[in-house]
C-alpha cells in the first residue's frame, strides 16, 4: 500500500512515504525473525498456521474487493498507483515466500477470501458479538430500525444486528457484499 502511495501523483504524500517505508523495513525484519523463531518451538508451526488462518484472510480483505469504489476513486485520482488485486497480490508476494519457507500455507487468492462476511464500511469481517464465531450470515436487510440489518450466528444460534451501509456498495446487500470477489 505504501509503495502504491509513494508512486501516486500526490507529491506531499509521495515525499513522506519513503521514510515510512524505511520504518516498515524494521517491522519486516522483526516479523521475519519472529516467524523463524516460532516455527522452531514445539508446536510453533501449528500455532502460527492457526494464527495465519485466523487473521490473514481478514487482512487480505482489507485491501478491498476488486473494483471497490473507494479504492477505484483513489486510483482514478492518482493517489494510488495500483488497484485492489495488485495491492493484495503485492502483499502476498512479500509475505508468501516467508510463510511457505516456514511451512505455513497462506490463502491462494481472492477466491478463498471470506467476502460474504466482509463489511466494507467498517473494514472488518463480521463475527458474532456473543461467541466470536465467524459462522454468521445476514438474514434480514432491515432490523428493528431501518438503519440496522439482522444477522444470525450459526455456531451459537444468537441473533444480532449491525448498522447498515445504506446507499453504498452494490446490489441489494446493504454492506455491498455478495458471493463474488
Amino acid at each position: 500500500m505504501l509503495e502504491a502511495l509513494r508512486d501516486g501523483r500526490y507529491q506531499a504524500l509521495a515525499r513522506r512515504v519513503p521514510r515510512m517505508l524505511e520504518e516498515e523495513q524494521f517491522h519486516w525484519d522483526f516479523a521475519e525473525g519472529r516467524v523463524h523463531e516460532l516455527v522452531r518451538l514445539p508446536g510453533g508451526r501449528e500455532q502460527l498456521q492457526a494464527r495465519v488462518d485466523e487473521s490473514l484472510p481478514e487482512l487480505l480483505c482489507w485491501f478491498g474487493r476488486p473494483g471497490e469504489p473507494g479504492v477505484e476513486a483513489l486510483l482514478g485520482g492518482g493517489l494510488l498507483s495500483r488497484g485492489n488485486r495488485e495491492l493484495r497480490q503485492g502483499y502476498l508476494d512479500r509475505v508468501g515466500p516467508l510463510l511457505r519457507q516456514a511451512g505455513i500455507r497462506p490463502p491462494a487468492g481472492d477466491d478463498e477470501l471470506p467476502w460474504r462476511r466482509w463489511n466494507p464500511l467498517q473494514r472488518r469481517l463480521e463475527t458474532c458479538p456473543w461467541c466470536g464465531s465467524g459462522q454468521v450470515e445476514q438474514v434480514g436487510m432491515v432490523g428493528t430500525t431501518v438503519m440496522t440489518s439482522q444477522w444470525i450466528c450459526n455456531a451459537c444460534h444468537s441473533p444480532f444486528q449491525r448498522i447498515r451501509n445504506r446507499g453504498r456498495g452494490g446490489g441489494d446487500d446493504p454492506r455491498g457484499a455478495s458471493d463474488e470477489p
